[in-house]
């Protein structure tokens, strides 16, 4: 739900930014396209350290809201 739609609105704007592909953006993070789509299509939760690189990668403004829609109770790094 929450998840999903943030990391779609964010990997889209990264994309456009960037005119980079998901494809990149999974390279970067050292997962498969398919791990990173599955967030978007399904909403998965990635692990903590795939979030962290996500999040950094994505420029997310607030982090620690990215871990709090994933379930992730520690403070960000």
């Amino acid at each position: 739900g929450e998840l999903k739609r943030a990391f779609n609105e964010l990997s889209e704007r990264w994309c456009r930014k960037h005119r980079l592909g998901l494809a990149d953006l999974a390279e970067r993070c050292g997962v498969s396209l398919q791990y990173l789509s599955h967030i978007g299509r399904y909403g998965r939760i990635p692990s903590r350290p795939i979030l962290t690189l996500l999040a950094f990668n994505l420029e997310v403004p607030d982090p620690e809201k990215l871990f709090r829609m994933a379930g992730i109770k520690d403070a960000w790094p």
